[in-house]
């Protein structure tokens, strides 16, 4: 049995596909990162553009702004075995 190939060549081609596919992987990443950061741009251009016609409300508070704790501490915890000292 002969081979025709030897194992070099064989390896050789492997590592040529590999390098291939790593760099068709890289251009693509490459593009549509590109083609993100164009849509960004167009995007804050759009809002940019619109931002003269946004009315902005001013509103006084009495009270000042206070948060509620039950969302914020997990259910596991009990407020006894919290150090608030």
């Amino acid at each position: 049995m002969i081979h025709e190939e030897s194992y070099e060549q064989q390896w050789k081609r492997i590592v040529d596909r590999v390098h291939l596919v790593f760099s068709e992987v890289h251009r693509s990443c490459l593009d549509d990162q590109a083609q993100a950061q164009k849509e960004l741009k167009d995007w804050l251009r759009g809002v940019m553009s619109k931002v003269h016609k946004v009315k902005v409300l001013r509103t006084w508070v009495r009270t000042p702004l206070c948060i509620e704790a039950r969302p914020v501490i997990p259910s596991s915890i009990h407020p006894r075995d919290l150090n608030l000292d």
